[in-house]
C-alpha cells in the first residue's frame, strides 16, 4: 500500500512546479506496481497554495482512476502543542518564532468536529462533497491490513541521555524548555 505524501511529498513539489505530466507519468508508474493499493492524499488544512495541488491531484486521479484517501498531516498530538513545533520549525528553519510554522494550526490529531469545522472553510470547502467517499477509502487501507504489535522482548534500543546535572530529567527538560520558549519571544 503507497500514498502519494503530504506537501512535503513528490507529487506535490511536481505539480508546484507545473510539471503536471511528469506528476502523471510517476502516478502511472506507481500504479503499475501497486494498482489499486494506490491512493492520492487529501488533507483538510488551509493552506491555500496546497489546497490548489490538492485539486489537481484529485483530477489526475480520476482520470487514472486512483482512489483519494482523507488524512490529517499530525506532526504533534494535541493543538495546544503547536508551541513546540513552531519552536523547533524556526530552530530548524534558522527564522524567528513566528515566522517558521505553517499558515495554519490544524497539524495536530484532528478529532471529527474539527475536521468538519476545517471542512466547512471556503479554501477546503470543495473537499466537503466528497469526504464520506474519501474516508471509506481510508478505512479500505485499514482494513487491509492485517498485523499486531507485540511487545518488544527485547532490552530498550534507544540511547540513554545522560545529564551531567542535579536536576533529574524532568526538572532538566522544564527547565531546556522554559529557557528556550522565553528566548523566542514566548512566555
Amino acid at each position: 500500500i503507497i500514498t502519494s505524501g503530504c506537501s512535503s511529498g513528490v507529487y506535490y513539489d511536481l505539480i508546484k512546479n507545473h510539471k503536471e505530466i511528469e506528476a502523471s507519468e510517476l502516478m502511472d508508474k506507481v500504479l503499475q506496481v501497486f494498482k489499486d493499493d494506490f491512493y492520492i492524499e487529501i488533507q483538510p488544512h488551509e493552506i491555500m497554495e496546497n489546497q490548489e495541488i490538492m485539486q489537481k491531484l484529485f483530477e489526475i486521479s480520476k482520470n487514472k482512476n486512483i482512489k483519494c484517501i482523507f488524512t490529517t498531516d499530525s506532526h504533534y498530538p494535541n493543538k495546544e502543542d503547536i508551541k513546540y513545533h513552531k519552536a523547533v520549525k524556526a530552530i530548524n528553519l534558522k527564522k524567528k518564532y513566528d515566522e517558521a510554522g505553517f499558515n495554519d494550526d490544524c497539524f495536530f490529531l484532528m478529532q471529527k468536529n474539527d475536521i468538519l469545522e476545517k471542512l466547512n472553510k471556503e479554501k477546503t470547502h470543495w473537499i466537503l462533497p466528497y469526504y464520506k467517499e474519501f474516508l471509506a477509502n481510508t478505512f479500505e487501507i485499514a482494513n487491509k491490513c492485517d498485523f499486531n504489535i507485540e511487545p518488544v522482548s527485547e532490552i530498550d534500543t534507544l540511547p540513554k541521555f545522560k545529564i551531567e546535572s542535579e536536576k533529574n530529567n524532568k526538572e532538566y527538560i522544564e527547565d531546556f524548555e522554559n529557557f528556550a520558549l522565553s528566548n523566542l519571544g514566548e512566555d
